[in-house]
């Protein structure tokens, strides 16, 4: 089997988030696929944001978060970028080693936030109506059913 390809940033990122969809929707791996689409997240979010002067899908829900607490509260957890933090705390738990060796969580409710993120950005940036990106637009909330 070949190992080398050429690709470039959308079709890694699409990859990645069929990938994603798929492990989610498995039930496999909720960690792995929090990682895949943060990382699609990213390469999306940075493209709309650097090239393309448009808002990615984070920072409406780094604004409302933001707006949601006082002065003091917010200015208490680093102002935005502190609610920014908040908002990717468990990716970046899984991504990095950061200061705490363990941590607790909904791996299923973050994974599902991450990819309505990214599925937000691709469907943004290449505004397809139909596949299995699209689709996971409508998959339900575990937090909810």
């Amino acid at each position: 089997m070949k190992s080398m390809i050429e690709t470039n940033w959308l079709s890694a990122a699409e990859k990645q988030l069929e990938v994603a969809i798929t492990l989610y929707r498995s039930n496999r791996s909720y960690c792995s696929a929090l990682t895949l689409a943060g990382a699609a997240e990213e390469i999306l979010g940075a493209e709309l944001a650097e090239n393309l002067q448009r808002e990615n899908a984070l920072e409406p829900m780094v604004a409302q978060a933001s707006a949601s607490l006082t002065p003091e509260e917010l200015s208490a957890v680093g102002g935005p970028n502190g609610a920014r933090y908040a908002l990717n705390e468990v990716r970046n738990f899984l991504k990095h080693r950061k200061e705490y060796d363990t941590t607790e969580a909904d791996v299923k409710a973050e994974a599902w936030d991450i990819l309505q993120r990214a599925v937000e950005n691709y469907l943004q940036i290449t505004e397809k109506t139909e596949g299995v990106i699209y689709d996971f637009k409508f998959e339900p909330d575990p937090r909810t059913t």
